[in-house]
Formats: structure tokens, sequence, C-alpha cells
């Protein structure tokens, strides 16, 4: 390793100091962690099939890698031959150990060869490999594989492989093979289409493995073949709480199912959501009903409260029930799951929830519900394009700008600290309710329209940008930069300030995240899919990190703690902000027609859903 790349030992640990090029495999002594501190190690051929091997591989039992990218570039094949045995990105050969934030792409040699995997582990039973933060796609054969040994992959994303035509080579992106075991939980696990008439591609295919778990998981593709195959006589299968989607049919579309189930292995399949397959199972019984609302928002004694439950699985439509005990007093759950009323007296409550399915199989989950008295009850505002505004719990009502008219709709809101909010429009004008004025750009010619605003955290000053990117500074606010006459892939879509107010990050639709001032990178959705496009952020204070909202609820977490999303349910109208609660503990999702889905200690205080609007929310803003 020492002879190929830059870097410096110290202890058990090799630290590249620079990126560096190998046309050889490359071997980490036994026991060392190799730390890529953010450099690229690039391999490739220097004769077509002369790089026969893995670019990382172990001396020992043990080798651990973090921070690291590697890239494959250049790898040939002459047409028609497969003289390549091996092409790995890393390989624990008879070896445990850890994959941390790390990258592998283009393990590939663009051809119909069974090569070119991204991470390959085969091991004992004693043996593990854990994979956390690690992003692998556009290998030849498949993305993540272990056998014989465990691996647990976390927080991950597999695929998508590499195109290859034509395509006539299974491509896969998490494989469990002969005898491995272990659980992958929220990770993002791409298939791809057609691949063949005798080799179908899986997103995650488990082939003679034992005790597999899959939950939590996003397992989804262009024209994926099957979501999850469990063949080759695989034992103890759970696959539970996924979403197994299929963003678009396969041409031909011969296969389609999101989970199949082979004579000969067994699985228990619960409380996954599906959509866009030919098949949802094959093989596998019917999905009983399963209560997927695990807790519900906290009540305030004398204030109005609404939950609504949330099922999946079994055949709709659903009737609910109390099985056991009883709601606090005043409140009432309806057949088809909303529980409403007005809680009269506090303490806390456990009762059994029922759903029974129109075929009759229910489930049953236990729930607690306290009802407190809280003498600062936290609120929100909802903004419409009209100027209305619309308010919830202790958020106090400081005006609107429907009677003023707007020459342009209001396309954002921010809230004060030290009181009120800001409504800003696209031609640039601001509304200060409550709130006070630093200027606007109303009446000014832009480059582009505003897309939003953020205000200072003391509340002395705001900024507001633009969908090329443009940031303009009132008050006290400092500009720090902009993207500007700097070419985009997506329009920028929201900004939002540091806590420390000395930076801030402007995000765009694509989900690319751009920095200013002291305002810390820790990761995007730029150059990565996502299956709708986003559309708002919101800063974590605590971490210093930020969420990132999609039009479909999908909410991407970096360096903040993840809460929930709305991404995979079925939607009445597209989400168009989130904004976190004063403590940063939790965060409100908004949709256009007014629905607000509230996740972590983020109380659920109402919303303006399946009322009726003179024009649709365009934002929130919290108490906070």
């Amino acid at each position: 390793m020492e002879t190929a790349c830059s870097g410096s030992l110290s202890g058990s640990a090799f630290t590249l100091t620079a990126d560096c090029d190998t046309t050889v495999p490359l071997t980490i002594p036994d026991g060392v962690t190799l730390n890529g501190a953010g450099f690229t190690i690039t391999a490739h051929d220097v004769t077509p099939a002369s790089f026969d091997g893995s670019v990382l591989s172990n001396a020992g039992t043990s080798m651990n890698v973090e921070d690291l990218t590697i890239m494959g570039t250049g790898f040939t094949m002459p047409p028609g031959v497969c003289s390549r045995t091996t092409l790995n990105g890393i390989f624990f050969n008879g070896a445990g150990g850890s994959v941390t934030n790390v990258t592998v792409t283009g393990i590939t040699e663009n051809s119909n060869c069974q090569v070119g995997r991204a991470i390959v582990a085969t091991g004992t039973a004693g043996q593990t490999l854990t994979i956390t933060g690690t992003t692998v796609s556009d290998y030849n054969k498949n993305g993540i594989q272990a056998s014989g040994m465990t691996m647990n992959v976390s927080g991950s994303t597999i695929g998508p492989p590499a195109s290859l035509a034509p395509r006539t080579t299974g491509q896969n992106g998490l494989v469990y093979l002969d005898g491995a075991t272990g659980t992958t939980s929220g990770s993002a696990i791409y298939g791809n289409g057609y691949g063949g008439v005798a080799s179908a591609n899986v997103a995650a295919l488990l082939y003679g493995a034992t005790n597999v778990t899959l939950t939590g998981d996003t397992i989804a593709g262009d024209g994926t073949d099957i979501g999850v195959a469990v063949a080759s006589n695989s034992t103890g299968a759970i696959v539970d709480r996924n979403q197994i989607g299929r963003t678009a049919p396969d041409l031909p579309d011969t296969y389609g199912i999101g989970v199949e189930l082979d004579p000969g292995s067994t699985a228990t399949v619960s409380c996954n959501t599906f959509s866009g397959w030919k098949t949802d199972l094959s093989g596998v019984p019917p999905q009983p009903p399963c209560i997927t609302t695990t807790e519900l928002p906290p009540a305030e004694l004398n204030t109005p409260y609404e939950a609504t439950l949330e099922a999946v699985g079994g055949t709709p439509p659903y009737t609910w029930s109390i099985g056991s005990g009883s709601l606090p007093p005043g409140l009432s759950l309806s057949s088809d799951g909303t529980i409403t009323g007005t809680p009269t007296a506090t303490g806390t409550f456990t009762f059994s929830l029922e759903v029974v399915d129109s075929l009759g199989a229910s489930a049953q989950l236990t729930q607690t519900l306290e009802v407190t008295v809280e003498t600062n009850v936290p609120g929100y505002w909802l903004g419409a394009a009209d100027g209305g505004v619309f308010t919830f719990g202790s958020a106090t009502f400081h005006g609107s700008a429907v009677g003023l008219h707007p020459v342009a709709p209001v396309v954002g809101m921010a809230a004060s600290p030290t009181g009120g909010y800001w409504l800003v429009a696209s031609d640039g004008g601001v509304f200060s309710l409550g709130a006070p004025f630093f200027g606007s750009l109303a009446g000014q010619a832009l480059a582009a329209p505003i897309v939003g605003m953020s205000p200072t955290p003391e509340g002395d000053g705001y900024y507001l940008v633009g969908a090329d990117g443009s940031v303009f500074a009132f008050g006290a606010a400092v500009f720090r930069g902009s993207m500007q006459g700097v070419p985009l892939n997506a329009p920028v879509v929201g900004i939002a300030v540091t806590a420390d107010n000395q930076g801030y990050y402007l995000v765009a639709a694509d989900g690319g995240v751009f920095t200013f001032g002291d305002a810390r990178f820790q990761g995007s959705m730029g150059a990565q899919r996502i299956n709708q496009s986003v559309v708002g952020m919101s800063v974590d204070a605590s971490t210093s990190g930020y969420w990132l909202v999609a039009r479909d609820g999908g909410v991407f977490a970096f360096d903040s703690p993840f809460f929930g999303s709305t991404g995979g349910l079925r939607l009445n109208a597209p989400v168009v902000g989130l904004s976190s609660n004063e403590s940063d503990s939790g965060y409100y999702l908004v949709a256009s027609d007014g629905g607000v889905f509230s996740y972590g200690s983020a109380p659920f205080l109402g919303s303006m859903g399946g009322k009726h609007l003179n024009a649709a929310v365009v934002g929130s803003a919290a108490i906070g």
C-alpha cells in the first residue's frame, strides 16, 4: 500500500495524504485501518484486462477502510472475451472488519462478463463485516456481496449498476450468498432493468442465505426485474417495513416482482409498501395488515386534538377500533382511523389499537397517549400563495398580505425570533407582519424569480434567494457569496442560515447543497437518484447539520437525526417545505393543500388539509 499511495502510518492506521493511481491490486496489512482522508484511489487497465484482482484486499483476517473513494476507470475487455478472473473494488478474503463513509464506483468493464463487484466479502460464520454510510454504484455485476459470514449494512446506498448494452448479465445490488447472514437497514438499494432470458436483475438477492433481515430500506430502481429475491433454500429471511417500489416498467417487462420467494426457501414478509410492480408478491402469502403508526403525537388538556392512524398490507379498506383500554376522556376513534376530540383529563393512557381489513385479517398494537398541561405550547404558521396566513398552537396571527394584493405570488415565509413573521413574493416583495421590515426587491428587475428567504438567528435581518442562486442581504444580514452566474444543474429552491449567523446554505432542486461563510458541507443529494425534486431545507442548530425535503415528503438528513418522512406514502398534494421545531428535535412537513405532518418531538397542532383554500400553501414557519 505504501509503495503505491502517498500516506503516513501511525500505529495501526495508514492515512492517505494525496489521491493515488494504480494499475495493480493493492493489499492492506492485517489489522490495519486505511483512512482515505477524503482522497481517491483510481484503478485502471494498462492493456485490456491487465488489471486482474481487487483494488483493495486484506493480507490477514481483519481490515478496516474509511473516508475513501475508490474509482475504476478504463477497464476494458476485448469483444466476446472474458479473460479477467476477478474485478472487485474492495475484497475481504476470509476477513472481517468495516467499511465506513466510503464510495466505490466504476468497477465495470462494460461487458457481459461475470466480474465487476464493488464490495465483496467471503468468510466464516465467526467473521463480521460492518458497512455504514457507504455508496456503491456503476458496477458491472454486484454492488455489495457477502458469503459464509455475517454482514451488517446501514445508512448506505447500493446502486444503480452500470448500464450494459446488450444487457445479458444479471446485475444485483445487495447479495447474501451461501450461508451469509446479517441485517441491512436504513439503506437505499437499487436494481435495474431486463437482464436477459436467463438472468433477472435483482435489487436484493438472498441466495442460500440464512436469517437475513431487510428492514427500513428503500428498494427501487427503473425497470428492476425483482425487488427482493429469496432463493436457493435461503431460510429465516425477514423482509419488514421496507418501501419496495419500481419507478418505471422494463422493456420487455418479463418479471416485475416486488418480493419473490422460491420453493425451498422461507421468509417472513410484513409491513412493506409496494408500488410499480406487475406482481407485488410471488410465492409469499398476502401480507396481513400492519399498523405503521407507532407513536401518537402528545395531547394537551382542553386543546383540540387530531391524529390519523396508518396501516399497510392486507386488503383495504380498513376498519379501526379500540381493542382494550380506552382513549383519554374527550377523544374518540372513528372507524376510518382518525382520533379526534378535546382531552378533558391529564394523565398517561394505554390502549390497544386494532385494524381489520376487508377479508377479516387483523393486527393489534398497544399505544400510549399522554395528555399534559403545557405552559408554553409550540406553534406554527402556514403561508399561502395569495398571502394568506394560518396559525396553529401558540402561533399568533399578526395579519396577512391578502388585502395588500401582492403583485406576484407569495413563495415563502419565515418566522422572526423576536415575534411575527415575513412573507416573500417571487418578485422579491417582502411583507412584514409583526416583524421588522429591512427592505425588499419589489419593483427591481431580477434575473430570476425569488424562491425563498431565511432570517438571521437574531431576527435583525434576512436573506432572499433567487432561482439562479443569487443572494440578497437586508438589515444585519451579511452577504457571503452566491451561485449567480455559475452554471447549475437545477434551479435553487431555498436558503438556510447557520446558527452562528456566520454562513448560509443554498439548496437546489436536484438536492445539490452550496455553502458560504462558515457553513459546513455535510453532504447532498446532488448526482444521486431521488424520486422527486427537493423543495427546501432547514438547519439543525444543535448539530450544525441540515435536512432536505422533496416533493414526495422524502427527508434527507445530513449530520442530523432522521425522524421520519412521507416518502413512499400516497399524498393528496405535494410537500412544499420543512421547518424544524424550537429544540431541533423534530420537524414539520407541509403540503400545498395545507396538510401538516409532524415528526420527532414536533407536536401536530392542526392543519388545513381537507379544507377549502383560496390559494395553495407555499411554506411554513415554526415558533423558535
